[in-house]
C-alpha cells in the first residue's frame, strides 16, 4: 500500500542525499542500510503515519542540503514546507 511506497521513496531520497554528501557509493550504502534498518522494516509493516514522517523528514534534509548550495527563496519554501507538512502529519 500506500505505506511501502512512502519508504521505498524514502530509500531513493536517502540514496540522493548519500550521494550528494559523499559520491554513489555512500549513497547507495546508505539507502542499503537503511532498507535494511529494523525500523524501516517495522514502519513498513504497520498502517501509521510514522513512514509519511519519515518520507517528509528524508525530504526536508534533502531540501536543506540543496538550500545550502544554493541558497533562493523558492527552496527555502519548500524546506519550510515540508517541515511544516511534517509538523502536521505527526
Amino acid at each position: 500500500g500506500w505505506i511501502g511506497l512512502y519508504l521505498i521513496g524514502c530509500v531513493g531520497v536517502v540514496y540522493l542525499l548519500g550521494s550528494r554528501l559523499t559520491n554513489r557509493l555512500g549513497g547507495a550504502v546508505g539507502a542499503a542500510w537503511f532498507a535494511a534498518h529494523p525500523l524501516a522494516v517495522r514502519l513498513g509493516s504497520q498502517a501509521l503515519s510514522d513512514a509519511f514522517l519519515a518520507f517528509l523528514i528524508a525530504l526536508a534534509a534533502l531540501a536543506a542540503c540543496l538550500l545550502a548550495a544554493r541558497p533562493s527563496w523558492g527552496r527555502t519554501l519548500i524546506l519550510g514546507s515540508l517541515l511544516g507538512l511534517g509538523a502536521l502529519v505527526k
